[in-house]
């Protein structure tokens, strides 16, 4: 038992050994180096004292002891080596049971001297007392006696030869195990390695898939695990109970790293995979977002222009309104946007919380404008409808008002009748009418004017629909004039007729007296040519009037005529007094009416060569400006520098013309608007002001890039200096150092420090050329075009 305690401990200080530095180590096998040795020499002895003692017993005839002593011996060997029962799966138990059997074997083979001698001394009895019954008992016991040993041989080398089988096999099962903890290991390490998540659908499924790397060499190492604790349990079960305890704590450890590192996989999994999930959700989310944004600001930028006609912008409201819910139900969307990316940039990997943010950045900036376009159309069409309600609402009153008059003039027209009572009932009751008319005069130059407004403001395709708009309110407006003149004109007629002259003639001679009064020789009549066109249309109107009173007038007279034939001279008096007032009154009107159209026609002529000066102009300022405007990069080359300044100077000396001509069209404008009609006062001013405002914009323009032409031309000849002074230089320190290089170099210190100071000195003055270098072979950049002023013309420009 002593021996098997020496054995216990001296494997403990192995495996003590194993788990210690090499400096412990060495310390702790020193005395057990010595117990080892001094433990062969104690068997040596041992064996050596049992074989000087068995070979005295045989000495002094003590034969059947020793035989007997040794049969018990086998026979208690023989237990000892059945009594060691196999140990699989844990080395360190099985080295522990071999290095008992092995002690067990030197013991036996320590004895194969003791059994020779028994033979030798067995052999020699037998032929001693050959042919005797003791012989024979003695060869039985001697062939019991061999075949005990031989048994005891074999199974001794037997149970050697299955402890160091299962030694192998337990060695490399333990190798496995450790392999196994050790890749787990690695795998543990690789999962507890903690770094943000991807934000971006490609760094996540990157991520993932990279991770699914290491999951799919789990699960296919997921049958070895299982397998090779299936195995250590099988071991475990063929073990006696308590002899395997090391391979029961690696089975543990394996099992119990193993559902570790799976469930950490398994959570890194879920985690990768709505990460993806979310990044996935989130761009596609963004994308439509943006896909509506892009649709969104199509739809904007391609609108048709806010139109003036009622019904097309009830319509385009109705269409913006129907856009601006669907902006507004977007809103939503672009806070959970904006929601969903914050979480991102929380998780995320740097670059894509970056780019995350850089998104997030743009789809804002571009709602915001959507937002803001939106608004502003809505704006827009707000002003639009009121403007066009109120033009609509202006023009329906004046337009049903007409054709209520016009039917009522209608009406009228067929029933004068020849009571001179009634007829001056009419006649009055036709005033009435007239001063209505006159009341509704301002309305309708408003209308008018309203509409024409919209026309400039209105887009090309509502033109036709205004323009329509106004000839039918024109021609109802003098439709209802005419009729009105021409009811007028039967009614006198018709009292005229019924013999009432002095009333005739008074109620023309009224007409006269107040038509008179508008035509004033000194009253405006020049402006712009809508107005001056205005004037003549009225005053065309005013001499087709004339024309049918021509005849009334003649009518008078002639009825005077023959009134005065039978007249009593009292009433001829009367009646020649009123046929002289109403011919002088006629004559009056008529040489003012001959004035007005003579000025009507220079104010005409002036206008028309306004309008045509002022259009030439502008056009010729508007080709300046795209000119000036994308005139382009500045040249490269001195050359086609000096081509553009020589082209610059020509429109310069064209400019310088052309102000002449500016001047000329703003005192032709000046003298207009001095005596202007007030209707077109405010017309003449916008021109003047537009004129010169471009004018000095043009001017302001081709300043800066003469100024720019000739600093550029400058700059190409400075640099075309320097270019050549670095040259030279380059030039003549290349040759230098061909020559430097050729010479050797000298042999004392001094002179080599001189070289070196040379040379140092030349690079310092290198280093100082650089940026010169550098200037001259830096990439060009496109140079900006001259900068575009914020105004923006409109239709309204011309008036």
């Amino acid at each position: 038992m002593k021996c098997i305690d020496l054995i216990v401990h001296y494997r403990q200080a192995q495996e003590l050994r194993e788990r210690t530095s090499p400096d412990q180590a060495a310390a702790i096998m020193e005395p057990l180096g010595e117990v080892n040795h001094r433990w062969d020499e104690l068997l040596k002895g041992i064996v050596e004292r049992q074989r000087n003692l068995e070979y005295a017993l045989l000495k002094l005839g003590q034969f059947q002891h020793a035989l007997k002593e040794l049969l018990v011996w086998i026979e208690r060997t023989t237990k000892t080596v059945s009594d060691l029962k196999p140990v699989f799966g844990d080395p360190q138990v099985i080295e522990v049971e071999l290095a008992k059997l092995k002690v067990t074997i030197n013991d036996i083979q320590a004895h194969q001297s003791s059994v020779d001698t028994l033979n030798d001394a067995g052999r020699q009895l037998i032929e001693a007392d050959k042919g005797s019954e003791d012989a024979s008992n003695t060869q039985q016991k001697l062939g019991e006696l061999n075949k005990k040993w031989t048994e005891l041989q074999d199974k001794a080398n037997g149970k050697q030869s299955d402890l160091e089988n299962a030694l192998r096999e337990a060695q490399i099962f333990s190798a496995e195990i450790q392999d196994l903890l050790l890749w787990l290991g690695d795998i543990d390490a690789a999962l507890s390695s903690s770094k943000p998540v991807g934000g971006l659908p490609e760094t996540a499924k990157e991520q993932l898939l990279r991770f699914m790397e290491i999951y799919d060499d789990l699960e296919e190492n997921r049958s070895k695990v299982e397998g090779t604790l299936q195995q250590g349990q099988e071991y475990l079960k063929r073990s006696r109970e308590g002899a395997a305890t090391n391979l029961n704590h690696s089975l543990r450890t394996l099992k119990q790293r193993w559902e570790s590192v799976m469930n950490r996989a398994n959570d890194k999994k879920i985690k990768l995979e709505i990460a993806l999930k979310e990044a996935t959700e989130f761009h596609d989310a963004l994308q439509i977002f943006v896909d509506w944004l892009t649709e969104a600001e199509n739809l904007l930028n391609n609108q048709q222009p806010v139109s003036r006609v009622l019904d097309i912008i009830l319509q385009q409201i109705e269409e913006h309104n129907n856009f601006k819910k669907d902006v507004t139900a977007h809103r939503e969307v672009m806070l959970s946007l904006d929601k969903k990316g914050t979480h991102l940039k929380y998780f995320s990997q740097k670059q894509d919380v970056i780019l995350i943010k850089n998104l997030l950045v743009s789809v804002q900036h571009r709602w915001e404008k959507v937002v803001s376009k939106a608004a502003e159309r809505t704006r827009a069409l707000d002003l639009g409808f009121k403007e066009a309600k109120d033009f609509h609402e202006n023009w329906n009153e004046l337009v049903t008002w007409l054709d209520d008059a016009e039917t009522s003039l209608d009406d009228l027209a067929a029933n004068v009748g020849n009571d001179p009572e009634k007829i001056k009932a009419q006649i009055a009751k036709h005033k009435e009418f007239q001063r209505a008319l006159g009341a509704k005069q301002p309305s309708y130059d408003s209308t008018m004017k309203q509409g024409k407004g919209l026309q400039n403001k209105a887009p090309k395709t509502d033109e036709e629909t205004l323009k329509q708009m106004l000839t039918d309110l024109k021609n109802k407006w003098n439709s209802v004039c005419q009729k009105s003149v021409d009811r007028q004109r039967k009614l006198e007629e018709a009292l005229l007729f019924t013999g009432q002259f002095k009333d005739a003639t008074q109620a023309l001679l009224d007409w006269l007296k107040k038509v008179e009064m508008g035509l004033v020789d000194d009253g405006p009549v020049h402006g712009d040519l809508d107005t001056v066109m205005a004037l003549v249309e009225q005053h065309k109107a005013f001499c087709a009037e004339m024309k049918n009173r021509s005849v009334q007038v003649d009518s008078v007279r002639r009825t005077a005529d023959e009134l005065l034939v039978k007249a009593s001279a009292e009433d001829a008096s009367i009646i020649q007094t009123q046929v002289t007032e109403l011919v002088t009154s006629w004559e009056r009107v008529e040489r003012a009416t001959d004035i007005r159209t003579k000025r009507l026609e220079e104010a005409l002529q002036a206008a028309e060569q306004l309008h045509k000066v002022v259009h030439m102009l502008l056009d010729w300022l508007s080709d300046a400006e795209m000119k000036l405007r994308y005139a382009g990069p500045l040249p490269d080359s001195e050359d086609d520098t000096r081509k553009q300044i020589a082209e610059h100077e020509a429109f310069m000396a064209e400019l310088n013309q052309k102000e002449r001509e500016k001047d000329d069209t703003i005192a032709l404008a000046e003298d207009i608007l001095a005596k202007a009609h007030p209707d077109g006062v405010a017309t003449i001013k916008h021109w003047i002001t537009i004129i010169q405002s471009r004018w000095e914009e043009v001017m302001a323009w081709a300043r800066q890039r003469e100024t720019r032409l000739s600093d550029h031309l400058r700059s190409l000849r400075d640099l075309a200096g320097l270019l050549d002074e670095l040259m030279r230089w380059l030039v003549q320190a290349e040759n230098n150092l061909t020559v430097l290089e050729a010479e050797p170099l000298p042999d004392d210190i001094p002179a080599i420090e001189g070289l070196i100071a040379d040379h140092k000195e030349f690079m310092d003055e290198m280093q100082k050329k650089e940026p010169d270098v550098l200037s001259i072979c830096k990439p060009s950049k496109p140079r900006p075009s001259l900068s575009q002023p914020n105004k923006k013309r409109s239709r309204t420009s011309l008036g």
